[in-house]
């Protein structure tokens, strides 16, 4: 069935949206934004976005979805949100001048297409520690079979973006120069990470799960000492959360008898099971916005997720579990950079190992207080706080026009 759907979209696509994508003019001033996986309301497009929604800059921006949770929820709290497909979509698509991204799956659905001729702006989700995109070892194998690269084509797999965002000249250099095609790249901090900075607004906490939040903020007040641990997904096994190396009955039971209390983050490619529940642990939900519970942690666990290169901002100790570190790197993903020297922390293999630098994180905190620095200088830039306004003012100057027309 997705073959069959795959080829009916490239053949409506190129018969159809494309040329009424270059037949259609473009508002100057209507920009579009998509997250990832249909659509979902969380990560950098959506702090751009809610940045955007603010200015007085007469810019028209819209969030496009095919999640109908997200289009409600947006739409209850009097967001311009467009749901795909319908007509109103089709129209706007083929208007929009700019369309902004932070993920590869964006093109799907014949967006690709409807957007052929809109400027287009990659955000991006994560400064990567794995390889990415045309820097892929796999992506390069399949790359040289004709078939795939026809394929590629008309997609729109693997487009060349007017503007790529980088968080530093290193990643710029190092990462995406081979990994992602683009004519310009702006180098500054994330716009999920200005929530960091500041206090939370109503728009931060937009998909953000805010009882969650205010229970989390409770705890903190109460000087309990906060966890978050945020793995990342596996190539060969979207549903791994860890679970083969990680108890969640016996974490409960440390997390309670040291005071101390845990949020697990998965990856929003993870399928959970929410139906469990613990009494020191809560399982969130990863279609949903995490950044703005970081303030509120004392202590990240991951693995090879770029998150915490975001987390160092924060001078915060970091544990590493690549419990399964010989079997991800020869199935999953190649690592680009040596692992111990670009993982600021100390590497568990076993749950027993785990609690035992739970105990010290305040030791770990100074052990690798060097190590976090030096990391930290080369993948951030040193405008922390405030990306958004950075981004946002080089896109309104280079490929906008303000106007006060209405969507």
């Amino acid at each position: 069935m997705k073959l069959i759907r795959v080829m009916v979209e490239i053949f409506l696509g190129w018969l159809v949206a494309v040329p009424l994508a270059v037949i259609v003019p473009k508002k100057k001033n209507l920009v579009c934004f998509i997250g990832r996986d249909k659509g979902l309301f969380l990560d950098n497009v959506k702090h751009m976005y809610c940045h955007a929604v603010q200015q007085t800059d007469g810019v028209q921006s819209y969030f496009l979805t095919q999640d109908s949770k997200t289009y409600c929820k947006l739409k209850k709290e009097n967001l311009p949100v467009v749901y795909h497909p319908s007509l109103r979509s089709l129209w706007l698509l083929l208007r929009t001048n700019v369309v902004i991204v932070d993920n590869l799956l964006w093109i799907s659905h014949m967006k690709y297409m409807l957007l052929i001729m809109a400027k287009k702006i990659q955000l991006w989700h994560g400064s990567p520690l794995k390889q990415i995109e045309l820097g892929n070892e796999k992506e390069i194998r399949r790359n040289k079979l004709i078939i795939r690269k026809i394929y590629n084509v008309l997609v729109g797999r693997f487009p060349e973006y007017d503007l790529m965002h980088s968080t530093s000249s290193f990643y710029t250099n190092q990462v995406y120069a081979k990994a992602i095609r683009s004519k310009q790249v702006i180098e500054c901090g994330y716009p999920r990470n200005d929530v960091m900075f500041r206090d939370c607004n109503n728009l931060d906490l937009i998909e953000a799960d805010r009882n969650l939040y205010k229970r989390i903020s409770e705890l903190h007040a109460s000087g309990i000492k906060i966890i978050i641990y945020a793995p990342t997904f596996r190539d060969t096994d979207w549903h791994a959360t860890g679970k083969e190396a990680l108890n969640l009955v016996m974490l409960d039971r440390f997390l309670g008898d040291n005071g101390l209390f845990a949020i697990l983050k998965y990856h929003p490619l993870v399928k959970l099971n929410k139906d469990e529940t613990y009494n020191h642990l809560v399982v969130f939900d990863n279609t949903k916005d995490i950044y703005p519970y970081f303030p509120l942690t004392d202590l990240m666990i991951t693995d090879y997720s770029s998150i915490f290169i975001d987390y160092l901002l924060l001078d915060r100790p970091v544990l590493f579990f690549p419990y399964d570190y010989e079997d991800y790197l020869a199935k999953d993903r190649k690592l680009m950079f040596d692992y111990d020297d670009f993982t600021p922390g100390p590497k568990c293999k076993t749950q027993e190992e785990l609690f035992s630098n739970i105990r010290n994180m305040n030791q770990i905190r100074d052990d690798y207080k060097t190590l976090r620095d030096k990391i930290l200088q080369i993948t951030f830039d040193n405008n922390r706080g405030v990306a958004s306004p950075i981004i946002w003012n080089k896109i309104s100057q280079t490929y906008l026009q303000s106007s006060r027309a209405k969507l």
